[in-house]
């Protein structure tokens, strides 16, 4: 028995460096909803009537990379932000 446990834990002990590798995300600079939200208020406390969705959406900063995402984000952060 204790040959067989010596024998698994130098196999556990050469497993471990393999686990190191773990595979990171980029984070990428999107819009945040407490963002939104800060930007909503003071747009509702700037203007009188009403407003459709895309005049409390964001300008999009020029020369991006990821242009569609960045879109995708102000839309979904600005619809999030309305419903609260």
């Amino acid at each position: 028995m204790e040959a067989c446990l010596a024998v698994l834990e130098v196999e556990e002990a050469q497993a471990q460096p393999a686990l190191e590798r773990v595979y990171t995300p980029v984070i990428r600079a999107l819009f945040r909803i407490p963002d939104t939200l800060a930007r909503i208020r003071a747009r509702l406390a700037s203007e009188d009537a009403s407003m459709k969705l895309t005049g409390f959406l964001p300008r999009m900063p020029e020369g991006i990379v990821d242009r569609e995402l960045i879109a995708r984000s102000a839309v979904a952060s600005a619809f999030f932000a309305n419903l609260e």
